[in-house]
């Protein structure tokens, strides 16, 4: 099996046939080469090679700004009613649904009481996780009557209850949420966009050296079938709703390649070239990271952002 990914921030693995000088020569090249603008018809790099990122016309600044962040993504049952607690006590359900609202990345749920007795008292406890997500306050839930339900949203702190741990796929919190009836346990589900921040766009050149450090062999492909109206543009904006950042673009042939960056609230990286064929139908996505485990994570989220489906 594959040895686990460097962390961000380490020394990433080189290829051995370079040595420190040789690699810092070729990043001055290809620095020198970006600050030129160089021939936009460079060789398609398929997401691997030597990358340039060549013909950088147009603004440096992300597409879509003053889009509002990810869709929030609907509640889901996490614990049915007819399940037991702790000790045994059923008649309490919950919903629940992890996303990033104004910057900030907030636990929604709604609470549904069954039983034949008023609920009160609630508590949340969350387990240590791969990125920190702690609560950021203590949660408010107002009594909740036989037969009725209510709304509480929990505000989240990354970076506080690290479990050391590699994110796992599918992404969930594992939460305990006590009341007047009972303790019990639930996994909550989300997805990656979730935890990617606001304006953390990378500047060129560090899109570059990472795409470098990690090189072709940790590189992952995947593909997406999108209506034809689905233009280079239209992909930079449906991707700036999940916080997928424009780095840069060149033109190759009949397609446009986008250069895309993401980071995590626990600032772990992802560089992505997206390939926007001109006839449309289907793009292409590459992705490196030092972090192996948000690869699929990631793919699935473009995929899920880009697809007709969304």
């Amino acid at each position: 099996s594959a040895a686990a990914p460097p962390a961000v921030g380490s020394s990433a693995p080189q290829d051995e046939e370079y040595d420190d000088e040789e690699r810092d020569e070729r990043r001055k090249e290809m620095k020198e080469e970006l600050d030129r603008g160089g021939d936009n018809r460079g060789s398609v790099s398929g997401g691997g090679g030597a990358l340039d990122l060549l013909d950088l016309g147009g603004s440096d600044e992300p597409t879509g700004g003053g889009l509002p962040g990810p869709a929030p993504a609907p509640k889901v049952s996490v614990f049915n009613s007819s399940q037991a607690g702790q000790t045994g006590k059923t008649g309490f359900g919950v919903m629940a649904a992890v996303n990033r609202e104004g910057g900030q990345i907030k636990l929604n749920f709604t609470f549904s009481n069954s039983s034949p007795v008023p609920l009160n008292g609630f508590a949340v406890q969350i387990n240590k996780n791969p990125f920190g997500l702690a609560p950021g306050q203590q949660m408010a839930v107002p009594d909740i009557a036989p037969g009725s339900t209510a709304e509480a949203s929990l505000p989240l702190l990354p970076g506080q209850l690290l479990s050391g741990t590699q994110p796992t796929n599918p992404l969930f919190l594992q939460i305990a949420v006590k009341n007047s009836l009972d303790i019990f346990y639930l996994n909550v589900p989300f997805d990656l966009p979730a935890m990617l921040v606001e304006g953390a766009a990378m500047t060129r050149d560090q899109f570059t050296q990472l795409w470098q450090r990690v090189g072709d062999a940790k590189q992952s492909s995947t593909t997406v079938s999108v209506d034809r109206g689905m233009d280079s543009e239209a992909a930079k904006r449906y991707l700036a709703f999940d916080n997928v950042h424009y780095v840069a673009q060149r033109q190759v042939d009949d397609a446009l390649l986008l250069y895309m960056s993401a980071t995590t609230c626990n600032n772990l990286t992802i560089a992505a070239e997206v390939t926007v064929p001109r006839s449309g139908g289907q793009i292409k996505v590459c992705t490196r990271t030092e972090t192996a485990a948000l690869t699929p994570l990631f793919e699935a989220a473009v995929v899920k952002r880009l697809s007709p489906s969304r």
